[in-house]
């Protein structure tokens, strides 16, 4: 049986993972379906099974896309701490590329060929560093763990103090006192907007400067 032709000209399985990126985008993760993703590039659903398995195989090659969009680089070309700021900002700019498809890198499981190459530059960053396996290990979570967090709350996956929330915090200062919250009160403008960008590089400096302190104490003990 020949395959079939999308409205673009001959179907292929990056063409349907690049729709189903676009149509994500449109609807949301959850309301994308096959049958709407057929319906986008003018085939019927079963075509589409010529080249995905199902929808999970569709996610996780929309996931697989969204990372395989970061570049890697040359982690001995570059200071260790422009390796970990390159790949929070790389992380992030594919991320906030398909806002509504962010969830596929940021709460699901990722295939390892993928992701380990990236895994493999901060290890080998750290490793540079003098930091013993575990360490490495806890180090690298810990700076997944700010990272995943940090781009949640900007790609709505994660609830935000900020933005949809803007208007009840700043909304009475003064009902905020009587509430017992005078802390909340005084900083409400702050906490009313965020500079996403800007939070996820304070957040780097203040991961940076904890490991120059864990390397600091390291050299002091040895």
């Amino acid at each position: 049986m020949p395959p079939r032709k999308s409205k673009r000209g001959p179907l292929s399985r990056d063409e349907i993972i690049d729709a189903g990126l676009d149509l994500a985008d449109e609807i949301g993760l959850e309301a994308l379906s096959l049958h709407k993703l057929g319906a986008r590039l003018g085939v019927s659903t079963m075509s589409l099974y010529r080249y995905i398995d199902d929808k999970d195989d569709l996610l996780d090659a929309m996931g697989d896309r969204l990372l395989t969009a970061i570049p890697l680089g040359d982690p001995t070309a570059e200071p260790w701490e422009s390796v970990l700021r390159r790949v929070a900002r790389d992380f992030r700019t594919a991320a906030i590329g398909h806002p509504r498809a962010a969830p596929l890198l940021l709460t699901r499981r990722l295939n390892a060929p993928t992701l380990l190459p990236i895994v493999e530059i901060a290890l080998a960053a750290l490793e540079e560093l003098g930091f013993d396996q575990d360490e490495r290990v806890h180090v690298l979570r810990t700076f997944i763990a700010y990272l995943v967090g940090t781009l949640m709350r900007e790609t709505g996956t994660a609830p935000s103090l900020a933005a949809d929330n803007s208007s009840l915090i700043a909304s009475s200062e003064q009902a905020l006192r009587e509430a017992g919250l005078p802390h909340v009160a005084a900083n409400a403008p702050q906490l009313a907007l965020c500079d996403h960008e800007a939070e996820l590089e304070y957040g780097l400096d203040l991961l940076i400067a904890a490991i120059h302190h864990k390397l600091q104490t390291k050299a002091a003990m040895s």
